[in-house]
């Protein structure tokens, strides 16, 4: 299996596995501000938002509308 990861400056914003796109991310303004991960499989996308604590560190992962799906 090969991996590559596209960059935009000192952020990762996609992910190929053997060619094909496997993930993207989006950022919101300002410096490490991860929003969203989209995993993506064939034709169909699966969003998975970023949630921070008060002091803007990553603290949950929540998969389209569900709760909660990981803590970081």
């Amino acid at each position: 299996m090969t991996t590559a990861t596209v960059w935009d400056g000192a952020h990762v914003v996609a992910e190929y596995v053997n060619g094909s796109l496997a993930r993207k991310y989006i950022y919101g303004p300002g410096m490490d501000n991860p929003v969203a991960m989209v995993t993506v499989s064939g034709q169909t996308e699966t969003w998975y938002t970023y949630f921070a604590d008060a002091l803007g560190s990553m603290r949950l992962l929540g998969r389209d509308a569900r709760p909660c799906v990981s803590t970081v």
